[in-house]
Order: C-alpha cells, then structure tokens, then sequence
C-alpha cells in the first residue's frame, strides 16, 4: 500500500497526523487494483488482516498439527484464506501492470 502523507502534528500530544488511516488506504489500493470487490469482501480482509497484524492470530490451517482434519469453522476460515489468497494475486499482478509504482533496482527507482 502506498504511505501515509503526513499532514501535522497534533497539538495536544505531538503525534504525527496523517491523511489517511490505514484502513482507508488498505480499502482504496483493493478497490483500485481489484474490479469490483464487493465492499463486504473489502471488509472482511480488513478485519483478517488486522486480527494478523495486531492479535498475532493465525489461521487454524496454521495452527493445526495435522492438516487432515475437517470441522465447519475452519472450512469458513478456510474460505477467508482462499479468498484473500486469490485478491492478493489479482491486486499484485494489476499492480505490477499499473504505471503508479516505481521499481526499486539496486536501492534507486527506475
């Protein structure tokens, strides 16, 4: 995702204030790399994201000693992973394609 732009500091505590969350950052870089991604799905992955990210979760195919074993809640969680395994490589691929990025070759961007 492209950063934040930094916009000031707040008064109060000093904290650096941005443009943009990351929330909306993650949901406008999917929406602009993936046609028509049903918002729910956007919001879904957010969520999945964030529970990685900042709960240190891990999906049960990750927990699980053996990966032979069925039960309904790890096929939805399954279903999740899929899914977000499926945009990743759509917004990727899109995204190489796109003209907005620059490629970094040898520490410099081409």
């Amino acid at each position: 995702m492209p950063d934040a732009r930094k916009i000031g500091q707040c008064q109060n505590c000093g904290k650096d204030q941005f443009d943009k969350s990351v929330s909306e950052r993650f949901r406008e870089f999917l929406e602009e790399y993936v046609a028509r991604l049903p918002k729910e799905y956007i919001d879904q992955m957010y969520r999945l994201r964030s529970a990685i990210v900042h709960g240190g979760r891990l999906m049960p195919r990750d927990r699980e000693i053996s990966n032979i074993s069925f039960n309904a809640g790890r096929f939805k969680k399954d279903s999740q992973f899929n899914l977000l395994q499926m945009v990743c490589q759509v917004v990727l691929v899109n995204w190489l394609h796109s003209e907005k990025r620059a490629i970094v070759s040898n520490g410099e961007a081409v």
